[in-house]
């Protein structure tokens, strides 16, 4: 009986090389993907050069969701106090998404793309929560657990907060 001689393997450089589309599926995914970007690279957009300066990194509908008579609490840590305030005065950064490209200019264009995804999730989030009841005890409504306050803006107690 024959031996059949031993096979070399080379190892990959990294981990990029060694993955490669498993189905028809993906090849296809791939396909559209590299046609997009060919796509943008041959028609590129004007620049969005004109956007706003305050730029929230919570979502305003979200934030709505948690105000009791137009005011949300927040806990300022450097203070150590709960204030309340309006949401378009809470979670705001100037500028927070905006960039600068080579020739300086500010741009826009994740503010824009933001903006219309919050669009078009606020209705969906909205319509899928229970119906707010607002207690003496708690201004803070059921919403949704998945999305997380950042720590700046955590609470460390409620009944802190409602008094």
């Amino acid at each position: 009986m024959a031996r059949r001689p031993a096979q070399r393997v080379i190892p990959a450089r990294n981990n990029s090389q060694m993955s490669f589309p498993a189905n028809p599926e993906d090849l296809a995914a791939l396909a559209r993907a590299t046609a997009a970007a060919e796509a943008a690279e041959a028609n590129p957009r004007e620049p969005l050069l004109k956007g706003p300066k305050r730029q929230h990194y919570l979502p305003r509908f979200y934030l709505d969701g948690f105000a009791t008579d137009g005011l949300v609490s927040v806990y300022d840590r450097e203070k150590d106090e709960v204030r309340r305030q309006q949401p378009k005065d809470t979670a705001v950064i100037g500028r927070f998404y905006t960039m600068e490209d080579a020739q300086g200019r500010r741009r826009y264009e994740i503010e824009a793309l933001l903006s219309e995804y919050e669009g078009k999730a606020s209705p969906v989030i909205k319509k899928n929560l229970p119906p707010r009841k607002p207690s003496r005890r708690t201004s803070a409504p059921i919403w949704p657990s998945s999305w997380r306050l950042p720590r700046c803006e955590r609470q460390t107690s409620l009944s802190r907060c409602s008094g």
